[in-house]
């Protein structure tokens, strides 16, 4: 498998191996579900990009300075996920705060588009309703009044990544997709600007389909009201930051002002 090439990779390279071996896994994860797809990945190889698919400059030092954990830990934290996946149930009602620990650690890269699902409940979500989506991307354009916003906003999203680079290609039309989707699945909110890094960060560890969902569960469970015409949410968030600022650190929220 993938963890047992990138140990043999990673002792006989050296700690720069290591780096590469952790790019070759990200990429690798993004090669299967656009196959699985029935797509072809698109990169451009006079770029480099860095672990994570965004392009850098073509330096000797590319690397130098990041901080990539080894792969003997990667592939530790791995199993343990994988382990923690298939049991997911039983962890969370008996060793919720083992969860927790585990995720301010880090998820692993290879395992973090399941994890997010798991984590947010959307993988039931979408099991509930499996056509849904489909439906969505099947209606006219014409009848999603905010698709001239959202085609405006396509190539300001994450431009450096590989991903998103290229006009038309795979990542803006996917992006496209869900958030069109979303606007006709929740009319009320339909778009809004700050939706479309929430969703490439999602589309950059995932399927689609799976990325709207996880987008219903984060509008609907965890930023309620961030994303309404009136930004309610957000707002009384901001609030109350700026008072704990004031509470804890009245230096600091003096130097905001």
């Amino acid at each position: 498998g993938v963890s047992s090439a990138s140990h043999w990779l990673a002792s006989v390279f050296s700690e720069r191996g290591e780096r590469i071996v952790a790019k070759l896994m990200f990429v690798a994860s993004l090669l299967y579900r656009t196959l699985e797809k029935g797509g072809a990945l698109q990169m451009e190889d006079d770029i480099p990009t860095d672990r994570f698919g965004f392009y850098r400059p073509r330096k000797d030092d590319l690397y130098r300075g990041i901080s990539v954990p080894n792969v003997e830990l990667i592939r530790k934290r791995e199993n343990k996920w994988r382990k923690m996946l298939d049991a997911w149930d039983s962890w969370m009602k008996k060793k919720h705060k083992k969860v927790k620990e585990r995720c301010l650690k880090g998820i692993p890269q290879s395992l973090r588009g399941m994890a997010y699902q798991y984590l947010c409940g959307s993988q039931e979500r979408r099991k509930a309703n499996p056509v849904l989506y489909k439906q969505f991307l099947s209606t006219d354009d014409v009848e999603c009044p905010w698709l001239d916003s959202i085609d405006k906003d396509l190539h300001r999203t994450f431009p450096e990544h590989f991903l998103f680079r290229s006009e038309k290609g795979q990542g803006q039309s996917e992006l496209r997709n869900v958030l069109k989707a979303f606007s006709l699945y929740d009319t009320t909110i339909g778009f809004c600007q700050p939706m479309a890094p929430i969703v490439a960060t999602l589309l950059m560890h995932m399927p689609e389909e799976e990325a709207f969902w996880c987008l219903v569960m984060i509008c609907e469970k965890y930023l309620v009201g961030y994303y309404s015409p009136g930004l309610e949410g957000i707002k009384t968030d901001g609030k109350l930051f700026e008072r704990l600022i004031k509470m804890h650190n009245p230096e600091i929220a003096a130097h905001l002002v």
